[in-house]
């Protein structure tokens, strides 16, 4: 930022060369954290996109009968219906482990967005009372 930039926070006007050392170092790191949620909201459309495949593909090569009702025991419930584990061929069984994976990559990258959205959240207040 060169220091005839000015930036608004909250309605108000502040001269970037004005600015503490503090205060700058916290509009960096609220743009760096922009970037991340940026890049983390990237990867979770990606993912998504895969896991989608994954289940498209999955639907394709599950076996043609439900699980009886009585069995407990490694059951897999997709759409509501029942099916025994065992009768997944190695497809399926192949689909299946990549949609858990992609479920799990899913939820950690959406921890990962509330996280870094949470570090944001703190960077700006400390902004806030750094211009106060």
């Amino acid at each position: 930022m060169n220091n005839e930039q000015t930036i608004k926070i909250n309605d108000k006007k502040y001269k970037y060369s004005q600015l503490g050392d503090t205060a700058k170092k916290q509009l960096v790191n609220i743009e760096a954290t922009d970037q991340e949620i940026q890049r983390l909201q990237i990867l979770l459309n990606i993912t998504q996109t895969a896991r989608n495949a994954y289940a498209k593909e999955l639907k394709n090569e599950l076996p043609k009968n439900e699980a009886p009702a009585k069995k407990k025991k490694d059951i897999i419930i997709i759409d509501e219906k029942r099916y025994e584990l065992q009768e997944f061929n190695d497809d399926a069984k192949a689909q299946l482990a990549s949609l858990q994976q992609a479920d799990l990559k899913i939820k950690n990258l959406q921890n990962d967005l509330a996280m870094t959205q949470t570090a944001k959240n703190s960077y700006y207040q400390a902004l806030l009372q750094e211009l106060k």
